[in-house]
């Protein structure tokens, strides 16, 4: 596994142990403070169809945004 490549942890914890943070950027991140029994559920080929979907999905949300709020641009070239 490299840095940077997808991992799913799994545990069973307290709520009061987790941390869900304001979601500005979409990350969806939760911080588990207690992590010492948490074991890594899988492996990468488990888990990268499911991140690079993720990946489309947000990469698609953000063009969407982008359009939305500067319009659509496109340049036609032609000839004579």
């Amino acid at each position: 596994m490299r840095c940077g490549d997808p991992v799913v942890v799994r545990a069973t914890v307290a709520k009061t142990d987790l941390f869900h943070p304001y979601n500005d950027r979409n990350e969806n991140e939760v911080i588990y403070f207690a992590g010492d029994h948490a074991v890594v559920d899988g492996d990468l080929t488990d888990w990268t169809p499911a991140a690079s979907r993720r990946a489309a999905e947000s990469e698609a949300r953000n063009n969407a945004i982008r359009s939305a709020i500067h319009g659509t641009r496109s340049v036609a070239m032609v000839t004579a």
